[in-house]
């Protein structure tokens, strides 16, 4: 669907559209997405591509710390690739 289709249909239709969110717990990747501006270690990093979905209310940022969901994932996905038990 195009961006932003999705968001239309449900006005259409009336239901509530929830804006989706996306966790992580690197503090410098959120960092970006919420401050748009030149950092010194992102000049390979197109930052607009970034910061526009987020100023366009496309999606959230929020950090979650090392203890939560993001990190189960990313622990079992490294045990499984390490092919540990």
């Amino acid at each position: 669907m195009v961006r932003g289709s999705k968001r239309q249909l449900c006005d259409e239709l009336q239901w509530e559209y929830e804006v989706p969110l996306l966790l992580g717990n690197n503090m410098g990747c959120i960092y970006m997405t919420v401050r748009p501006g030149k950092h010194n270690r992102t000049k390979h990093i197109e930052n607009r591509y970034h910061v526009d979905l987020v100023e366009k209310k496309e999606f959230q940022v929020r950090h979650v710390g090392t203890n939560g969901l993001s990190t189960i994932y990313s622990t079992a996905k490294a045990r499984r690739n390490s092919g540990a038990h």
